[in-house]
């Protein structure tokens, strides 16, 4: 009998999903069990690992099946067990009615910025020179935690970055500079994040997307490399046509990933329960995805992409 691994997977998954849902439901498990089910996510990983390992024998079905066996659990357990209303954006009532805004000079040639303000939608933009601002419209002053120096600027939430029990009002538009270089840290976190940064040249680039959605537009800017990581949310990510590196993951999610025209990009790809769409200008490799500037150069961009019980979608232009 032929196993199709692909089916394999899905077909563990639901079940697990019903077993755990009934286990709960007839009592035969406390659900308090299920709490920290999250937990189990490095077997995803695992399985990742044991499915490349095995990719050519006999036993290859094995990563798909702790996979499947992984996630199953995870969202099994969340279907199952009551929602804690505290871990979640609550309504933030009535906005302040006091407008916030900061700002402020990066004078290195380096800046490390760090944005992380959760439950809210975040604007981020490139302003020319070296000077940054921060406003704050339709949400508590008291709630924006600003700390500047010459070669670092971190904004979050008062309190820090733990966004559970936070207020979904509001915007705050953040103003980067052109100079100096960067290194950016964006965590998108049950709220929305949109940047869109033309000029500026980043160093290194982490993007999170807890429970949120975020679209990065770097297609004008200079990139040296880059992390994103879509978890439960949907993430577009469009990007130069320098020779960057970086790699991407979506988790229960989706992302968009995006280059320019005649752009030379190579992704190595790995999908477990998820799928990877390569558009038009894109060419289907052994391990992964290619534009067609980078099958005929044979060099440029690259970078790895891990979907699991998600989606992707490689472009050619179309992101902006």
């Amino acid at each position: 009998m032929t196993i199709d691994r692909g089916r394999l997977g899905w077909g563990v998954f639901f079940v697990t999903v019903g077993v755990v849902a009934l286990a709960v439901r007839f009592g035969w498990v406390d659900p308090a069990w299920f709490e920290g089910i999250w937990r189990l996510w490095p077997l995803i990983l695992v399985g990742i690992g044991v499915g490349l390992i095995l990719r050519r024998t006999a036993f290859a079905a094995l990563g798909d099946l702790i996979v499947g066996l992984t996630f199953g659990l995870m969202i099994g357990g969340v279907l199952a067990t009551p929602i804690n209303t505290g871990l979640s954006c609550l309504p933030s009532g009535a906005a302040s009615g006091t407008p916030f805004e900061q700002s402020g000079t990066l004078t290195s040639d380096t800046a490390e910025i760090d944005i992380t303000f959760p439950c809210a939608e975040v604007v981020i933009a490139s302003s020319t020179g070296s000077g940054w601002t921060v406003t704050g419209t339709g949400i508590d002053a008291g709630t924006i935690a600003v700390d500047a120096d010459d070669d670092a600027l971190t904004v979050q939430r008062s309190g820090g970055p733990n966004f559970w029990g936070q207020g979904t009002a509001g915007r705050l538009d953040v103003a980067l500079p052109t100079q100096p270089r960067l290194d950016l840290e964006i965590d998108a976190s049950a709220g929305s994040v949109a940047a869109t940064l033309s000029g500026t040249t980043i160093d290194s680039l982490d993007m999170s997307v807890n429970a949120g959605e975020a679209t990065v537009l770097l297609a004008e800017a200079s990139l040296e490399s880059f992390s994103a990581s879509v978890n439960a949310g949907s993430a577009t990510l469009s990007l130069p046509a320098t020779s960057w590196s970086g790699s991407a993951s979506a988790n229960a999610g989706s992302i968009a990933i995006c280059v320019p025209a005649g752009a030379a990009a190579r992704v190595t790809t790995s999908a477990a329960l998820g799928s990877v769409d390569g558009g038009e200008g894109w060419n289907e490799t052994e391990d992964g995805w290619a534009t067609d500037a980078w099958i005929a150069a044979g060099e440029g961009a690259e970078m790895t992409l891990s979907v699991n019980l998600g989606s992707a979608e490689l472009r050619v232009g179309g992101c902006e």
